[in-house]
């Protein structure tokens, strides 16, 4: 089968160019991901360290240790109202954020929820308030990947892989919530 110069020039050129445009795309799309991936890590962290530096932290114990849950899962406490009215501050900063804390549970793996936005802010779903973790829920934490609720209890961290929970999908940072002798006393 005969096939012209031209018509051979003109298929290689298109298959070597076809190739380095398809190289030049990919690594485009990867840096450009990553890097945009490092910068919403960095704005979590950001925002968890903030957050985690705001809390009322004598209050935040007292609630933890004194507060009464009433029979719909929420407190007359004041001081867990003037807890979550600090969430709600820190979530309006991102109107995507879905801030809450919490402290170590009595079981393996178990956190107790101590505030949520979700007490006072609609659902990503749409879902009008309460939603989400009431006072003093408990929750199993699964405890996987460098970043989650039990590491927040230690360190600051964020996990960059969006996962579901009961609760929908996300991409969460964590970290401590310090008291003045430096103990860690609760989690963001």
């Amino acid at each position: 089968v005969f096939i012209s110069s031209r018509a051979r020039l003109l298929i290689g050129f298109t298959l070597l160019f076809s190739v380095v445009f398809a190289g030049a795309f990919y690594w485009f799309y990867v840096y450009s991901t990553n890097v945009a991936i490092t910068r919403l890590e960095q704005e979590v962290l950001d925002m968890v360290k903030g957050a985690a530096q705001g809390v009322n932290v004598d209050e935040f114990v007292g609630l933890a240790n004194e507060g009464e849950v009433r029979a719909d899962g929420y407190t007359d406490d004041p001081r867990y109202w003037s807890h979550v009215d600090w969430l709600v501050r820190v979530s309006r900063t991102n109107p995507n954020a879905q801030v809450y804390s919490y402290i170590t549970g009595t079981e393996l793996k178990e956190v107790i929820f101590i505030g949520s936005v979700g007490a006072v802010n609609t659902s990503p779903g749409g879902d009008p308030p309460p939603w989400g973790a009431k006072f003093k829920e408990r929750y199993t934490s699964s405890g996987k990947g460098s970043a989650n609720l039990l590491t927040g209890l230690d360190h600051l961290g964020a996990k960059t892989t969006i996962y579901e929970d009961k609760w929908g999908s996300w991409m969460s940072g964590y970290g401590p919530i310090v008291d003045a002798q430096g103990e860690k006393v609760g989690a963001i």
